[in-house]
């Protein structure tokens, strides 16, 4: 059911006489939707299950796709017309348009932005638009709103590299902080995290002492510089990291090439999972967060294993359905990639055998998690150094890729040094992106389009897992019917987030022209007003035994204007009055200025409304 409540509270000084027109300026409305209707969901781009029986949101059961990627199957194209070495690849929505566009960082180049062209083909034909003319040597960056101002930032870890013919150089990290436009970093200049300088090989963003902001830790070391990895907590305001001092995590000093958040041991916040690369061979390890305000501190590293192998990346799932996570190393130096299950314990890994991935012995570089097939079950593509792009099908058991042989994606030739995945396409599977270098020499990138085939959407959540965890997305119609200045929202919602699962949400006045990040409970002041209100939301899982329940929605929002003026003569009298009879009992009226309370239909809830916003006005 869907309906508006509205709350009028005016207050009038009169100075002379009252004035002719009247205004009655940011007036709260509130728009609730528990989702026993459909008649408000966009279904060009909703894509899970919306279930009006249980008046529920949720991930859907598996689709089980006969074919993802491969050879001949899943189209390759290429980014852009420039060659690079490739640092970092990342997907975001920089723009707010609702599509995924694709930030490039680079080695010797500049760092570069390419905005989806909301086509089947997403990248085809777009210009990079240059995000800076630093000659800082990017090896990592991270996506995500860290001065909370509602779009997507860029953080990048930088560092000089000997096999890149280069001195091994320490250098400082930066943050480039999104400008609200369509042109997301036009005129910005990148912005120092700390004056630390280090040899940063990779970099994430979490919030690690769960203040309701997004924090950055640097994994750092590297050419036989082995450092000390690094947090820089987030001060909460539009300068995320002035005069903050790092701090350590641990002493160990290591050369770490791969970093990730997640809640290892399932007590609720974000643990560090590490991956190192030195010589003589290092272990993995795990950093449990002490669920403090500084929470590494006196923290020791936990080993993934007794295992001492060239860890180039780490990904992070729950790759056997139990509920727990567990994690996939991809290894260099022509050593086989190896799957380590979380056992369940307050010290996740011990006692845990690594098993291989598979008799692969290439050199791994990139690795990504995700469930490309849509069959409940968490898959593996593997990028490597100058051997085959390759997809690694989990077989649905508790030894999830023993006897998987892996499906080539694109043959070898070029160093896949980092992966991305995402819905680019938008057509509710999940896409590819690589970032390529030809060492020495540069390379083109490229993407690579799913193209599972099942219709099957699913069943719904009251069925139970395995869920569906490649598909989360949810949009609105048109919120709005009668007000034409909308200045601000506060968007909350009911819901059931179960561990390692979550909920993003976003606001749009515009309708969907562009989207802006928002915080439930935190109000948001949109730019610039507009009449179009609509929400999204995106459910995400690390596990397909749980899917977060998106329950109910209630957004207030301020409004600029005169509630019942339904002609728009700042004023509220018979010719709105006129207005509403002369559309009495109208089959359908969606979206109609006269449904001052939409239900689709002009009926005596409208009548009822008016004669509130009429008596108002006759009091004033």
């Amino acid at each position: 059911m869907t309906r508006y409540d509205l709350i009028i509270r005016v207050s009038v000084f009169l100075f002379g006489s009252l004035p002719h027109a009247l205004s009655f300026a940011q007036n709260p409305i509130l728009f609730e939707d528990d989702f026993t209707s459909t008649s408000r969901r966009d279904d060009s781009f909703t894509n899970i299950m919306w279930d009006t029986d249980s008046g529920t949101i949720s991930m859907s059961g598996p689709r089980a796709a006969t074919q993802t990627f491969g050879v001949g199957i899943a189209p390759e194209y290429q980014v852009g017309e420039e060659n690079e070495i490739t640092g970092g690849v990342a997907l975001g929505d920089m723009d707010g348009d609702g599509w995924l566009d694709l930030v490039v960082v680079d080695y010797r180049g500049t760092n570069k932005l390419y905005l989806n062209n909301r086509s089947s083909i997403p990248y085809e034909d777009v210009a990079p638009a240059v995000i800076d003319s630093t000659t800082d040597r990017a090896h990592d960056l991270a996506l995500g709103d860290v001065d909370n101002d509602g779009d997507l930032d860029a953080v990048v870890g930088n560092a000089e590299d000997l096999e890149l013919g280069l001195e091994p150089e320490d250098e400082i990290n930066r943050v480039f902080l999104n400008n609200g436009t369509q042109a997301p970093f036009e005129g910005i200049v990148p912005v120092d995290i700390t004056s630390d300088a280090a040899h940063t090989h990779a970099i994430i963003l979490g919030d690690v002492d769960d203040d309701g902001d997004l924090d950055a830790i640097a994994g750092n070391g590297g050419n036989a510089l082995f450092q000390v990895n690094r947090l820089y907590r987030n001060n909460g305001s539009h300068s995320p990291w002035e005069a903050v001092a790092g701090e350590n995590i641990s002493s160990d000093t290591d050369h770490t090439e791969s970093v990730v958040l997640a809640d290892m041991d399932s007590d609720g916040d974000l643990d560090l999972v590490v991956g190192n690369c030195g010589d003589p061979g290092q272990a993995n390890k795990l950093y449990l967060n002490n669920g403090a305000v500084s929470p590494f501190s006196g923290v020791v590293g936990l080993n993934i294993s007794e295992d001492r192998n060239g860890t180039r990346i780490v990904s992070v799932a729950d790759l056997n359905g139990d509920g727990r996570l567990d994690v996939a190393a991809g290894n260099f130096n022509n050593q086989k990639n190896r799957i380590y299950l979380n056992n369940g314990t307050a010290d996740p890994f011990a006692g845990v055998q690594g098993t291989d991935l598979s008799e692969d012995q290439f050199s791994t570089d990139a690795m990504v998690a995700a469930d490309f097939d849509s069959d409940g079950n968490i898959d593996l593509v593997v990028g490597n150094l100058f051997g085959p792009l390759k997809l690694f099908l989990n077989n649905g058991s508790h030894d999830p890729f023993q006897g998987v042989q892996g499906i080539e994606i694109a043959p070898g030739g070029t160093w896949t040094w980092d992966l991305d995945v995402g819905d680019i396409d938008r057509d509710g599977d999940l896409d590819l992106v690589a970032g390529n270098h030809l060492f020495p020499e540069p390379d083109f990138n490229r993407y690579y389009l799913n193209r599972a085939d099942s219709q099957n959407h699913g069943q719904p959540a009251s069925q139970g897992p395995p869920y569906d965890t490649s598909r989360g997305a949810v949009v609105s119609l048109n919120l709005n019917s009668t007000f034409s200045e909308i200045l601000s929202a506060t968007l909350t919602s009911g819901a059931t987030i179960p561990l390692h699962t979550q909920i993003d949400y976003w606001l749009s006045n515009d309708g969907g022209t562009r989207w802006w990040i928002v915080r439930p409970g935190e109000r948001f002041d949109f730019p610039n007003p507009g009449s179009d209100l609509r929400w999204r939301a995106h459910l995400s899982s690390w596990t397909p035994l749980s899917t977060p329940i998106l329950s109910r929605i209630r957004i207030q929002a301020s409004v600029e204007g005169l509630p019942g003026d339904i002609n728009k003569d700042d004023r509220v009298d018979s010719e709105d009055l006129l207005r509403i009879l002369g559309r009495w009992k109208e089959a359908i009226a969606v979206d109609s200025p006269e449904d001052l309370h939409p239900n689709g239909v002009i009926d005596p809830l409208d009548l009822v409304l008016f004669q509130s916003f009429w008596r108002v006005s006759l009091d004033i």
